[in-house]
């Protein structure tokens, strides 16, 4: 059976942007304040924002898992936009990561 309430509660939350930090910061501890800076600007314009930053403390955990549990977020949130930000040396990471989203469905 349905749960229509709970399907409609996700589709009036559903975020619609995704803004996400590359794996390669997830050993900072830096707040991505950057996002938190557009994500208010937008959400002020009522445009619904998700930030996606995996952080980790655990050194057994590589940036590889960190990617895959990235990737599996943003095709959870299934928001029609998502913004990246990425330094130069962030770059490969990030195209790994678009385009094993396209890959996995994502339009």
């Amino acid at each position: 059976m349905r749960d229509y309430k709970a399907e409609r509660l996700m589709t009036i939350n559903k975020p619609d942007i995704a803004l996400v930090s590359p794996p390669t910061r997830a050993y900072s501890h830096v707040v991505p304040f950057p996002f938190i800076y557009l994500a208010a600007f937008l959400e002020e314009r009522r445009i619904r924002c998700s930030i996606v930053d995996f952080k980790s403390d655990e050194s057994n955990i590589n940036e590889g898992q960190i990617e895959e549990q990235t990737v599996r977020e943003i095709l959870n949130i299934n928001a029609p936009y998502v913004g990246f930000t990425c330094l130069s040396a962030e770059y490969y990471c990030v195209m790994r990561m678009i385009k094993k989203i396209r890959e996995l469905g994502y339009k």
